[in-house]
């Protein structure tokens, strides 16, 4: 199946711009002492700010929060984003959705130097907790992991091709 990049309903970019301008410097966790500022105590906190925002978006209704990363995918994206902009100073970072027999969402920032991808909620697809890195850092792990009759590379790869983004 062919993969594309398309943003999603009006509704999902509406949500996605809440999120991103309800998330405060305080709310999110400081970078972790390793690069891009990531670690697994850091996905811990920003998949828990993620989950604390959308509920605060629901007005405290658990049923309209996703319990799961197949639901989050999107939002924990948005989030990844602001912590990108805010704690790694990358201006350039956006939420990127591929499109195909599913979809998946995940933050590119772009710096000057190749694109790094953020993805809080690759393991989903059966891949670890997150990915972080520029496409040749991921690319060897990225290949493994089947998703949406493709591997997350591929899909990668399209993201940082593009200027179209939801946020």
């Amino acid at each position: 199946m062919k993969l594309y990049v398309q943003n999603p309903s009006t509704f999902f970019v509406q949500r996605a711009y809440e999120l991103y301008n309800s998330v405060r410097n305080t709310d999110l966790p400081q970078k972790a002492g390793v690069k891009y500022g990531i670690d697994d105590s850091t996905w811990t906190k920003l998949i828990e700010t993620t989950k604390a925002k959308l509920l605060d978006m629901a007005k405290g209704d658990k049923n309209l929060v996703p319990r799961d990363e197949n639901g989050l995918c999107i939002y924990a994206s948005v989030v990844a984003a602001k912590f990108f902009v805010l704690r790694n100073h990358i201006l350039d970072t956006h939420v990127v959705r591929v499109d195909g027999k599913s979809d998946h969402y995940y933050a590119v920032a772009a710096f000057g130097g190749p694109p790094i991808i953020c993805d809080l909620t690759c393991r989903q697809f059966g891949g670890p907790k997150y990915f972080v890195g520029t496409l040749a850092e991921l690319k060897p792990s990225a290949k493994q992991v089947q998703a949406m009759g493709s591997n997350l590379y591929e899909i990668y790869k399209l993201g940082t091709q593009t200027r179209q983004f939801v946020v």
